[in-house]
């Protein structure tokens, strides 16, 4: 099962590699692709959405750029060998994780509530999902900080979970634009919540179910 976890779980990094670095670096379609286009997440992605990102390049970079690092370092930070083996290394990065979440979770509140995709219903979303992914990882910090490393972890799972959201969510949107004639804005709110409940259900149902006690651990990733 570990391999199935690991695979599951590179998968999703690299879904998130690429869904964040591609908002600079991916080619816009030209007019006549976007009088065809039916893939999420939509026309009105690219005529609608991107030119609000563009009013607020700021706020949309220390969005975007904090959430591709975070992407390159979960791999790192949830690595048995490297808590094993270079574990000052674990902590500083630690920080780094630490300061970059909270920029990524306060920037996407006020991008969701700023210019939110799919209007109100996905502003109340992502206003409850960001201030759980906060609340869980001040709850992880205080943890590690008491000297409580089985709950940080727990806690720390926990917003790796909620961190995740964005990219279950990009999956569930592509299968609801694929299967019905609903459109990008009107799948966004509720797909994303969606997604909470799919992440916290793997995370509840699979991943901490006798892997991840508060007393002997296995992290999804390997031996804690």
């Amino acid at each position: 099962m570990k391999k199935v976890y690991l695979s599951g779980f590179i998968f999703m990094v690299l879904l998130g590699l690429f869904a964040t670095a591609g908002h600079y670096l991916a080619p816009r379609p030209t007019a006549e692709m976007l009088a065809t286009m039916s893939v999420a997440p939509g026309v009105e992605w690219f005529t609608e959405q991107l030119p609000r990102y563009a009013q607020h390049p700021v706020m949309t970079a220390l969005h975007i750029v904090p959430s591709f690092l975070f992407m390159l370092l979960i791999l790192v930070q949830l690595s048995p060998r490297v808590r094993e083996r270079a574990l000052p290394t674990h902590r500083w990065l630690g920080r780094l994780f630490v300061l970059m979440s909270v920029v990524i979770g306060v920037s996407g509140l006020l991008l969701g509530i700023i210019m939110p995709f799919g209007g109100l219903f996905e502003t109340v979303v992502i206003v409850v999902v960001g201030l759980a992914f906060l609340a869980v990882l001040a709850m992880g910090v205080i943890r590690i900080r008491q000297g409580r490393i089985a709950e940080h972890r727990y806690w720390m799972l926990h917003m790796v979970a909620l961190a995740f959201v964005p990219v279950t969510m990009r999956i569930l949107l592509n299968l609801g634009m694929f299967t019905t004639e609903l459109s990008g804005p009107s799948l966004f709110g509720p797909t994303m919540l969606l997604g909470t409940v799919i992440n916290l259900w793997v995370l509840h149902g699979f991943v901490l179910r006798g892997r991840v006690g508060l007393g002997t651990q296995t992290l999804p990733l390997g031996r804690a």
